[in-house]
């Protein structure tokens, strides 16, 4: 009798905690991976994820500071390099992007003019340079390209849950921010309150894209919310 009465205790503790567990995981669960398209991978994006948090999901134990190797690119890194589940690195350089090994040695080498990449959820790599966006297979084979605006892009994109890629322009005449669907079609694109002015790389959370415009003649800075869904300036 009384064992059974402590095994009625525990049952009735577990039921009690298992709920608030629950929350605590899929409540960092949520954290880590709303709103986001990127892929599963080690690092899919400059700054890690779609709220562009920096954090590293990885320890310093192993890090011990000594080279392991170096590859040679084509002249100096336009873009930050991000990380494939595999281990492979894509890094932009002066007009070329590269596919580079765990090793350091060179997978695929392709023209395609760099200024900021990042990793969908299927592998497809999104490159942005000279005012366009270009979908590229894992391979190096060129998907499509959008033209986004008239001058040049920096920056990576960034992706949400629906494969809606968020890419903005700087320009020396009206600088562009735009949705784009996975197959290349624009969904909605805003022209910038004013000329000569440029949008910095976006941040998703919620509903909303968050994105600096920033401007060159009058030095004026905004930060923009914008409804993912329409494209209206909260």
């Amino acid at each position: 009798m009384l064992m059974m009465r402590k095994i009625i205790t525990i049952l009735l503790t577990l039921l009690i905690l298992l709920p608030s567990i629950s929350i605590v995981t899929s409540g960092q669960k949520n954290q880590d991976d709303e709103n986001s398209g990127l892929r599963d991978s080690p690092w899919p994006i400059p700054q890690h994820d779609v709220r562009r948090t920096g954090k590293s999901p990885y320890g310093k134990d192993g890090c011990t500071g000594m080279l392991k190797w170096k590859a040679p690119l084509t002249d100096w890194a336009t873009a930050d390099p991000v990380i494939d589940r595999d281990g492979t690195i894509y890094v932009g350089a002066c007009g070329d992007l590269y596919a580079i090994y765990p090793n350091g040695t060179v997978k695929w080498k392709i023209k395609s003019g760099c200024n900021g990449l990042s990793i969908g959820r299927d592998g497809t790599l999104y490159v942005v340079s000279s005012g366009y966006l270009r979908a590229i297979s894992p391979d190096g084979e060129i998907k499509w390209k959008t033209h986004i605006g008239s001058y040049e892009i920096y920056g990576s994109p960034i992706i949400d849950e629906d494969g809606i890629i968020y890419v903005g322009t700087t320009s020396w005449g009206v600088a562009k921010f735009a949705a784009v669907y996975p197959n290349g079609t624009i969904k909605w694109i805003i022209n910038a309150s004013y000329t000569n002015g440029e949008f910095s790389p976006p941040a998703i959370y919620g509903d909303t894209v968050y994105v600096k415009e920033a401007y060159h003649d009058s030095w004026k800075c905004y930060l923009c919310a914008i409804y993912r869904d329409n494209g209206i300036v909260k």
